[in-house]
């Protein structure tokens, strides 16, 4: 009687999925500190647009409230 090898080809091996950890890791661990040195950097970009969209918005009152025939009181 002689054994066969059952071969499976439905799936991984566990050298593969090994493999595949540890690129993702490596992928991860080039990327985190990226992202978190420049965070600050990131959120100061993201106010200083906030600032220029509300300093837009109250530009455009401002001028339809004149063309309207409002008078603006300033402090």
């Amino acid at each position: 009687m002689k054994l066969q090898k059952i071969k499976n080809d439905k799936g991984f091996t566990l050298i593969e999925m090994m493999i595949v950890l540890l690129v993702i890791s490596v992928l991860l661990i080039i990327t985190i500190p990226n992202v978190t040195k420049h965070n600050s950097k990131i959120n100061s970009k993201g106010c200083e647009a906030f600032i220029q969209l509300i300093d837009s918005i109250n530009r455009y009152i401002e001028n339809i409230w004149i063309l309207s025939g409002f008078k603006l009181k300033r402090n």
